[in-house]
C-alpha cells in the first residue's frame, strides 16, 4: 500500500527519495537510472535517448539540509531552479533513494 511506503520512507532521517514509475514516453519526463540493486546512479532531465522508462514522479521526501541545498542552486539553461539540480546534489552526497512504485500507484 502507497500509505505504508511512505510511512516507511517519512521514517528516514537523512538523505531524500524519489519516487519513480515506469512510463511510456520516458523522454518526456525526468528519468532516474538506478544501479541492480535499485540504488540511484543518475538523474536525467528529458532524456532524448532514454535508457531507462523509471520516470521521476514529483513526490518527494527529503531531510532538513533540503533549504540550505535550495539555495545553493543556479537557474538551468531554462532559467528555471530544477529540482533534479537538487536531487543531483543529494546524489553527488550518496544520499539519495529510489522508490519504484509498480502498476496501480499511479
Amino acid at each position: 500500500m502507497l500509505s505504508d511506503r511512505l510511512h516507511s520512507v517519512g521514517a528516514r532521517e537523512h538523505g531524500a527519495t524519489e519516487f519513480a514509475y515506469p512510463v511510456n514516453g520516458p523522454e518526456s519526463y525526468g528519468v532516474m537510472i538506478l544501479d541492480n540493486s535499485g540504488k540511484p546512479l543518475a538523474i536525467v532531465e528529458r532524456p532524448k535517448r532514454p535508457q531507462i522508462n523509471l520516470a521521476v514522479t514529483e513526490l518527494y521526501f527529503c531531510d532538513g539540509t533540503v533549504i540550505d541545498r535550495a539555495r545553493d542552486l543556479s537557474p538551468s539553461a531554462r532559467a528555471e531552479l530544477e529540482i533534479s539540480a537538487r536531487n543531483n546534489g543529494y546524489l553527488a552526497d550518496e544520499d539519495l533513494h529510489a522508490e519504484p512504485l509498480g502498476r496501480g500507484f499511479v
